[in-house]
């Protein structure tokens, strides 16, 4: 696993990035108020793009789908205990 350190456009600190064993890239960050926060881009067999999932802190967090998945997302409020579900196809 490779990590390095790097600044987002959007507000938040990188604290760590690099790609996982299973070929999936990830960026770990701090945002405002030094809330934790991560995302993941996965990747199917053949290398394409399938699907981003990504959680923000404060108890959220939220799947699109790319490629193949395309039209699928869905996304969890873990403080409520809910999760909503998409589907285009």
């Amino acid at each position: 696993m490779s990590s390095k350190n790097n600044s987002s456009g959007s507000g938040r600190q990188a604290t760590n990035s690099g790609t996982n064993s299973k070929g999936n890239d990830y960026q770990a960050y701090k945002g405002p108020g030094n809330q934790e926060g991560y995302r993941y881009q996965n990747y199917d067999s053949q290398g394409q793009k399938s699907g981003a999932y990504y959680n923000p802190g404060g108890g959220h967090d939220f799947y699109r789908g790319q490629g193949q998945n395309q039209g699928t997302s869905w996304h969890r409020n873990h403080n409520a205990g809910t999760q909503n579900y998409y589907s285009k196809k």
